[in-house]
């Protein structure tokens, strides 16, 4: 063999030993590849969370209410503040009981303003004296300015000049002395903001609060109809709900004169429930707390059921509560979410969950990479995720079977992609 083919040969060991090499590297990064994108031991911890059974019911708010009716029309104080607790005596506003007084307390103001200048100029009527001259003058010019005109037979400016020297005639007639308030004497403007106070304080009356309570001008009409006592007759057929409703009073309303006010105990109020299926809390007894949420609000209520009024499957819930009235008195027919049921469970992802010999659980890595099958009680599903029983005080569910298991606690790494896992492996 030439020494040619002896070092041909020699290559292609050489490339074939080289295509081994590589084969086995690129074999041993697929494996690893393998590991990491579909074998991947991705975890995570259960989300403790309160789950919640809850359903939407009518209602009627039900408020001790005193309405109080006004004579003539009252204009509110500027201190008084729709919702807000106000004590006994309290002013909130002033009524006009015969006519309009308007007029008078414009006339009153322009007496104040003409007093005031007369006190402060001891020259009385010499205030307009240099402004009278200035019109004079004027005038005189606008005169001189027509005649002018008419002698160059230009006479079609003449209507805008006399309509000038029209307004300059009543400018004069409104500062002449003799025509304005200044131009009388202190007495006399005193004399007659005398007679104006007096007839302003005939013709109207102050409002104070008889009570304490919340003030409100929101009158429904249902004042005298839902009241705080005899709750055996606030039965499901009696408590009518009107379709719609007006909650609140707009702004702009807010800003007109009333004839009625209202005053709201804020110490006790209650809601009266229509419970549409009687079982839903049928768990539920006398002076028992009721937990609930007012509609467009997510604080949570807790009041004691002061009566039940059950009419076949359906019934009537009386709630009591004693705070927070200040956010809920504008409203009469409040939609409520009822707690019918929480549990502190936890939350996992859905895909999470595997099925082992017919039951539900989740794989768990161990502290030493082991895989673990727990099994999980599922109370509820939402979007992706389930919420599941976190078991009595020992971790252990399914109770009422024979043999109770024990379940994940909150330190457990969950498996994410289970599929891909079988008990028992160890992972790195």
């Amino acid at each position: 063999m030439s020494y040619e083919d002896r070092k041909q040969q020699r290559l292609k060991k050489r490339k074939i030993r080289n295509i081994i090499i590589i084969s086995i590297f690129s074999l041993m990064i697929s494996r690893t590849a393998y590991g990491f994108i579909i074998k991947n031991p991705k975890t995570i911890l259960p989300k403790e969370e309160e789950y919640i059974v809850s359903v939407e019911a009518q209602s009627v708010l039900i408020k001790d209410e005193t309405v109080y009716d006004i004579d003539g029309t009252m204009v509110i104080d500027p201190g008084v503040e729709e919702g807000k607790k106000v004590p006994q005596g309290f002013q909130i506003g002033k009524a006009n009981i015969v006519k309009d007084i308007s007029s008078l307390d414009e006339e009153l103001k322009e007496i104040n303003k003409a007093i005031e200048l007369l006190n402060e100029k001891n020259y009385g009527a010499e205030v307009f004296k240099e402004d009278e001259e200035s019109l004079a003058s004027t005038q005189e010019s606008l005169i001189n300015e027509i005649q002018k005109r008419i002698k160059e037979k230009d006479y079609a400016s003449i209507g805008d000049l006399k309509d000038q020297i029209y307004f300059t005639d009543k400018k004069l007639s409104d500062v002449s002395v003799d025509n304005t308030l200044l131009g009388q004497s202190l007495e006399s403007l005193n004399s007659r903001k005398e007679i104006i106070i007096a007839e302003i304080n005939n013709n109207s009356i102050n409002y104070y609060t008889q009570k304490s309570g919340v003030i409100s001008f929101l009158i429904d009409d249902f004042e005298n109809m839902y009241v705080p006592k005899e709750f055996e007759n606030y039965t499901y057929d009696k408590l009518q709900i009107p379709e719609t409703n007006k909650k609140k009073r707009s702004d702009k309303e807010e800003e007109k004169t009333l004839n009625k006010y209202k005053i709201i105990n804020n110490f006790n109020w209650y809601l009266a429930i229509k419970i549409d299926n009687i079982s839903n809390v049928a768990s539920y007894e006398l002076n028992d707390s009721f937990y609930l949420k007012v509609a467009d609000n997510d604080r949570e209520l807790v009041g004691n059921i002061v009566a039940i009024n059950q009419s076949n499957n359906k019934g009537v819930y009386i709630i009591k509560f004693n705070s927070y009235l200040y956010d809920y008195y504008d409203l009469r027919f409040p939609t409520v979410e009822i707690m019918l049921k929480r549990q502190n469970v936890y939350q996992i992802p859905s895909k999470a969950i595997i099925e082992n010999d017919g039951q539900k659980g989740v794989y768990i890595k161990e502290f030493n990479g082991i895989v673990r099958f727990r099994p999980v009680e599922i109370i509820d599903e939402k979007d992706n995720y389930t919420f599941i029983s976190k078991g009595n005080e020992s971790r252990l569910i399914n109770l009422d079977s024979e043999n109770p298991v024990r379940t994940i606690s909150l330190y457990d790494e969950i498996l994410i992609n289970p599929s891909n896992f079988n008990e028992g492996e160890i992972l790195n």
